[in-house]
């Protein structure tokens, strides 16, 4: 388990430093760019998209409406064109929010 810890942490720690070191020497074509600039979204997107999924499969898991708050107050911000921190702040207030109100209501 231990070997698995260090060379998660070293190939973690080479794939943060490999690109200060050598990025004045290594040019990227416009392609694998606009990949990479796109990856953060995408990434998010797909985790977005399997926690959906697994909510309509577990009826124990969280709220289906405060999924859906969130998901709207996240979308709506990033369409307006902001940064990812504040679309996940957002949609992670969102989600909190409706959450409260939802159990107040239920109460």
């Amino acid at each position: 388990m231990w070997l698995a810890v260090v060379l998660t942490g070293l190939g973690s720690y080479a794939f943060r430093v490999v690109p200060m070191l050598l990025g004045e020497r290594i040019q990227l074509s416009d392609k694998a760019e606009a990949t990479l600039r796109h990856a953060g979204v995408g990434s998010l997107t797909t985790l977005l998209v399997l926690g959906v999924r697994q909510l309509t499969t577990d009826p124990t898991g969280p709220s289906p409406i405060a999924v859906a708050v969130a998901l709207a107050s996240s979308a709506s911000v990033a369409m307006l064109g902001r940064r990812m921190p504040l679309v996940v702040l957002c949609g992670g207030a969102a989600y909190l929010l409706s959450l409260a109100m939802l159990r107040l209501l239920t109460a």
